[in-house]
């Protein structure tokens, strides 16, 4: 990106007078933003982070349909200790909503017909009379809602007053709403000896449509799952029975009588994208929870309607063979957590965006979120495949596996670079 003047880009970050920003300082931060965007609509930011497409198939372009997922880092959870001039000069921690809105406008550079994201912020407040006068300083989610209403899209976010909720949005032109539902992932009877204390705040916000092109049912869900640990310590109960309620309440969608009635059925295709806040595979830090929620998302859930459960795949690993490097970009935890599932027996991924897999190419600031965008196109189907194969889990030989050396191995494995073996190669004499 082109530098603007001697002081970008920290004019755009502070001001070290704590005045009111000048003409010119306005001047210089509508630039800068308008070059962000521009640099993301031709596939780069700021510095160099090119993202390809990755091709699988040429699709019909009358079936096909592109869907982003991205977690847009809500300013009440933004840690400005880990990363500076992450919010604007004079703003109070959750005010700033120029991070969420300068996301948003650069995720539509892409061109999806659905959006999913999470980290939508929310008022705390149940009755706040700046939010009924639409002048809300906390209310970011209204303010992206807008912001997505006037590029011609529909859809809604999830209003049951938590803080931090999630959003599925659609292009008017390419899809009509049939039905939303919600789920909150909060039940402690899913879960035997887990306190009020532990209760998750997260959900999901499910939005059956139908395809215009082709008038077909599609099944989307935007999630966002619990970080898996419980005092310090990794736990991924809460994460598991949280998708199990989320199976159950896709189940219970498709089949509905009055949905039933629009063609809908467990052959109906489906996509469920988000911030899962899980590893696809067992990480060599103990302190990092084991793959069990990417495991159950993956697996066939054989015991609903008579074995002819939701069967899931990833679009990344599916096109590309193996999930993103990273899609958390944060300081301290750089891996891969979001997620792009799609029923492969209704639906066939024809390309994903690509992401960069050498992290030092990442400029200082790529992005106002800690979580990268993920975006892959769909191709539905005419009929459901029957020959689609049982999806594929994390391997549990891990660096073990022969097969995997061999390139034989039909199960993810982590990156090829191991920290700590890296680590120990190049670790100081004596250490």
């Amino acid at each position: 990106m082109a530098a603007l003047c001697a002081r970008c880009p920290p004019c755009i970050q502070s001001s070290s007078s704590g005045a009111p920003p000048s003409k010119e300082d306005l001047s210089h931060r509508l630039a800068a933003l308008q070059l962000t965007i521009d640099d993301y609509k031709e596939g780069r930011a700021s510095s160099a982070y090119p993202r390809t497409w990755v091709v699988a198939r040429r699709p019909d372009p009358t079936r096909e349909f592109t869907v982003l997922t991205l977690n847009l880092e809500a300013d009440s959870a933004k840690d400005v200790s880990k990363l500076a001039g992450r919010r604007a000069p004079r703003c109070k921690p959750g005010e700033d909503s120029s991070g969420c809105e300068q996301a948003v406008a650069a995720a539509l550079r892409r061109d999806p017909d659905v959006i999913c994201l999470q980290e939508m912020q929310r008022c705390r407040r149940e009755y706040c009379d700046w939010c009924a006068l639409g002048n809300c300083r906390f209310n970011h989610a209204q303010k992206v809602h807008d912001l997505l209403t006037k590029a011609g899209f529909g859809g809604e976010y999830k209003r049951d007053g938590k803080q931090l909720t999630v959003g599925v949005y659609y292009k008017l032109a390419a899809f009509r709403r049939i039905h939303v539902g919600f789920v909150t992932f909060d039940k402690p009877q899913y879960v035997a000896g887990v306190s009020r204390a532990a209760e998750s705040q997260k959900g999901a916000i499910l939005a059956l449509l139908r395809h215009a092109a082709s008038d077909l049912p599609v099944l989307v869900a935007s999630v966002h799952l619990d970080v898996p640990m419980s005092n310090g310590v990794p736990c991924t109960q809460q994460q598991v029975a949280g998708l199990k309620q989320l199976r159950k309440k896709m189940e219970e969608m498709l089949t509905h009588p009055k949905n039933a009635s629009q063609g809908t059925t467990l052959d109906t295709p489906v996509v469920a994208a988000g911030d899962f806040n899980t590893l696809a595979y067992k990480s060599w830090d103990p302190r990092i929870a084991p793959p069990d929620a990417y495991v159950e998302m993956t697996r066939t859930n054989a015991r609903a309607c008579g074995g002819r459960g939701l069967l899931f795949k990833s679009a990344y690993a599916a096109v590309q063979g193996s999930e993103p490097p990273y899609t958390s970009v944060a300081p301290d935890f750089t891996h891969a957590i979001d997620y792009l599932f799609f029923t492969p027996r209704q639906l066939a991924p024809s390309a994903v965006l690509a992401v960069v897999e050498d992290r030092a190419n990442l400029p200082a600031a790529p992005w106002p979120s800690d979580h990268l965008p993920l975006v892959a196109k769909f191709e539905l189907r005419d009929a459901p495949d029957p020959t689609t194969p049982p999806s594929a889990t994390a391997c549990r030989f891990g660096d073990a596996c022969i097969f995997y050396a061999k390139g034989k191995c039909r199960n993810f494995h982590p990156p090829r670079k191991h920290p700590l073996r890296e680590w120990r190669a190049n670790r100081p004499q004596g250490a």
